[in-house]
Parts: structure tokens; sequence; C-alpha cells
């Protein structure tokens, strides 16, 4: 018995419920490999079911593409959708590539998201539009508890500001009154990932976006982050995960 390949079921699937234009608008308008920023585009519909019969042994693929482009009234004999036909070709070749970019990035954000609710934190993914900005603070035992103010907007549409304590950012000890490295390579424009702790107070925001030491993360103190997400979809390394300060609080 021949076994059914769930790739090419999800390929399918894809090609008929977006239209190749569509697909090729989209990809030039946002980046796909970030889940939340391709999510918003890929619609859920009903599918209406095309029967196309293979007709000769070596065309399974020819078949599949003729359900595909009839579904969408656009339909292709299977003979015409031959190597020589390129476009054709080049269409299929595209619906692969989205299918398997989406297949190895979606288990990624999924456990970037299952890390974050185990660490007792909230996950907030959005853009930056204004920061980085340095804000003094308090001394706790000589060492002054600054902060690093970065304004973003949360794939939801509203703005956040987040507050980032220098103190675990690796560069604190040489940036004196300035925003710390690496934060200070923050821009605007860059999507940032966060785990940390939202609050309302004086309008959405978050913070504890940080390293707990170690201790045993709760809702008020989860074990945050910080992250650049890279052009190719995948989150850097935190830039809140210097634990030198660490003594500073009461460990538990």
């Amino acid at each position: 018995m021949k076994r059914r390949s769930p790739l090419g079921g999800f390929v399918s699937a894809v090609g008929a419920s977006l239209p190749l234009s569509n697909v090729l608008r989209q990809t030039q308008r946002q980046p796909l490999p970030y889940p939340p920023l391709c999510s918003s585009f890929i619609p859920v519909r009903k599918l209406a079911k095309v029967h196309a019969p293979q007709l000769v042994s070596e065309w399974s693929w020819a078949a599949a593409m003729s359900m595909i482009f009839s579904h969408n009234d656009r339909p292709v004999a299977q003979a015409s959708a031959s190597p020589s036909r390129t476009a054709i070709m080049s269409s299929f070749h595209l619906l692969l590539s989205f299918a398997c970019l989406l297949t190895v990035t979606l288990p990624a954000w999924a456990n970037e998201q299952e890390v974050c609710a185990s660490s007792a934190g909230t996950l907030l993914i959005g853009t930056v539009v204004a920061g980085p900005r340095f804000a003094p603070g308090h001394a706790l035992r000589g060492v002054e508890l600054s902060h690093t103010h970065v304004r973003l907007r949360g794939n939801d549409g509203r703005f956040y500001d987040v507050a980032i304590d220098d103190v675990f950012a690796d560069g604190y000890d040489q940036a004196g009154e300035h925003v710390p490295a690496p934060l200070s390579q923050i821009q605007p424009g860059d999507l940032l990932e966060l785990c940390g702790k939202p609050y309302a107070r004086g309008g959405p925001g978050m913070d504890w976006v940080h390293t707990n030491c170690g201790d045993r993360p709760t809702p008020d103190h989860p074990n945050g982050w910080v992250k650049v997400i890279g052009p190719d979809g995948t989150p850097g390394p935190n830039l809140e995960a210097n634990q030198k300060y660490c003594p500073l609080w009461q460990r538990h």
C-alpha cells in the first residue's frame, strides 16, 4: 500500500486555499518565516473538492497541480504541467518552499511559547518604533538599577513600553549613564521577542524581561528574556542573561 505524503497534502491545501497571485503579493508585502506575521494572511475556510485522477504513473505531481489550478478556476491539463512548462513548475516550487518553511519554523515558534509559559512569563512579539532610551534608577548596595526603555508596536496593534533592567546586560559596567551593550544595538524597525511580566500602569507595558537568576519562576518574577528576531525568523540569544549582579537580591 502506498503511503500518502503529509507534505504533499499540505502543499495541495495551501495551493487550493491561496491563489498563487495572492501568495506572491503577500510574500512581497511581509516576511514569512515567523508565524505571528504570516498567520494573518493564511485563510481558514472549507476547500472545494476538485478530483483529478492521475493519468500517467509518472505524473502524480501533474495531477496535484491540475487539482490546485482547477480549484482556482484556472484549469490546466496534466499533459501541459510538464517540466518544459517553467511557469507551472516555478509555481509548484514556490508552494513547496512555502510549505517547507512553515513546517520548519512553526515548531520552533511553538517551542518559544512553551518555554516562556513554563518560565511563568508572557510572550510579546513586536516591532521597535522608538528607543532604546536610558533611564536612571535608584541605587541598591551601591549599584544603580537603571533601565533601558523601548517602545514597541505589538503584533496585536497595541503600543507597549518595555522597561529593561540594565544590570543584566553584558555591557552594564562599561556603559555608565548610557544604554549598555548589547541593548544599545537595538534599532527602530527591529523585531523583538520578549518574555516577561505585563503591566497596565501608565499604559500597556512589560518588564522583568531578564533572567531570574535561577530562582523558581512565578508570574511576578518570571525567567524572562529579550531576543532580536533575525531576518530568517530565528530568535537570537537572550540580551538579558548576565547574572553577575544576582547576589544583590535575596535568593530563595
